[in-house]
């Protein structure tokens, strides 16, 4: 389980904002899907891919750290929308 409680509070957070997160983890890699919906019938979506021999130091930081930013692009995408 690489994903630490309070990242799971802030997506609990933002599941009533119709904003989503996947992680599918691979081999030596892990896939993040993020993607909100920006209007009635729009969903914008943010995909990554990380390999996990290419990061350096806690790997499971580095994959927050990657979710919070797809987390606050899609913020800022919906912001732009309105």
């Amino acid at each position: 389980d690489l994903l630490p409680d309070a990242v799971k509070t802030n997506m609990a957070e933002l599941s009533h904002l119709d904003t989503y997160v996947c992680i599918e983890e691979g081999w030596n890699s892990v896939e993040i899907t993020a993607k909100a919906k920006v209007d009635e019938y729009t969903w914008v979506k943010l995909e990554k891919r990380v390999v996990l021999d290419d990061v350096k130091g806690d790997k499971a930081e580095a994959v927050v750290s990657i979710i919070l930013d797809m987390l606050d692009k899609l913020k800022k995408i919906k912001k732009m929308w309105r």
